[in-house]
């Protein structure tokens, strides 16, 4: 009986070791975000030109993020008559990145390794305020964020335009998987 006991409760502790790394990569993980609007982003939409170029911290690590405006209508570098701006994004965090544009706003050098990507949508009211939310999910992710696929991201802060033109210019935020 001795023995059963003894037997049962060295499995239990190597069962809750082996699960332990799994449970604590499926936790929430969140970090400050830090985003320039690219001044070399133009209408329509496009998945392959950036429209905010930046940071995210997460567990003490900073990778570099792009948010790639796939949404419909208005262009965002055009000044906003309505109140109410929607956003469908893609976004891709990487460790990294290194990317650049020639004179002409053409990428010239897009090289990285990404560890992470997914999509967001949202609306932000200018009428309340320059804030926004936009919520999504992980599509896929790489080495210590693999656990984190189907995981839902919300990914929050507040625009800061430019007050002469109206276009926007930067976006400190906060950026939550989990």
């Amino acid at each position: 009986m001795l023995r059963r006991l003894t037997l049962t409760m060295a499995l239990a502790l190597v069962a809750t070791l082996a699960l332990a790394p799994a449970a604590m990569a499926q936790g929430k993980i969140s970090g400050p975000m830090d985003l320039t609007w690219n001044p070399c982003y133009g209408a329509p939409p496009s998945e392959e030109m950036p429209d905010w170029i930046g940071t995210v911290e997460l567990d003490g690590n900073t990778y570099d993020v792009l948010f790639f405006n796939v949404g419909v209508g208005r262009p965002p570098t055009e000044p906003v008559a309505e109140t109410v701006v929607s956003a469908s994004e893609i976004w891709a965090l990487y460790d990294g990145l290194d990317l650049t544009f020639d004179e002409e706003c053409a990428i010239s050098t897009f090289d990285g390794d990404a560890v992470m990507w997914g999509h967001d949508y949202g609306l932000m009211d200018l009428a309340v305020g320059p804030e926004f939310v936009l919520r999504g999910w992980v599509i896929e992710a790489n080495d210590d964020f693999a656990d984190l696929v189907g995981e839902d991201v919300v990914i929050s802060g507040v625009v800061e335009m430019d007050a002469e033109t109206g276009a926007p210019l930067a976006a400190p935020g906060e950026f939550v998987v989990g």
